[in-house]
């Protein structure tokens, strides 16, 4: 499958931005969160923690969010 027509998933990120660097955290799945040095980086590595969060079978409850963070919806590999 060409990565034009693969799955996408829409997920609503958390992205804080300290010291030069971004990381994202997904309330909606506690423990999927990423990180990187451009936002491009971070898309990437989320999209790389999905792939294995979306692999793992154990169940997940909600969390609450970062006071500090702002939500983004970004699209990844499903």
């Amino acid at each position: 499958m060409s990565s034009a027509m693969a799955r996408q998933i829409e997920l609503a990120v958390q992205v804080h931005e300290e010291g030069g660097m971004y990381w994202a955290e997904v309330p909606s799945h506690p423990g999927l969160f990423a990180s990187g040095e451009t936002m491009d980086g971070l898309i990437e590595a989320l999209g790389e923690a999905w792939a294995l969060y979306s692999s793992d079978d154990s169940a997940k409850a909600p969390k609450a969010a970062h006071p500090s963070a702002r939500t983004l919806k970004i699209l990844v590999p499903a």
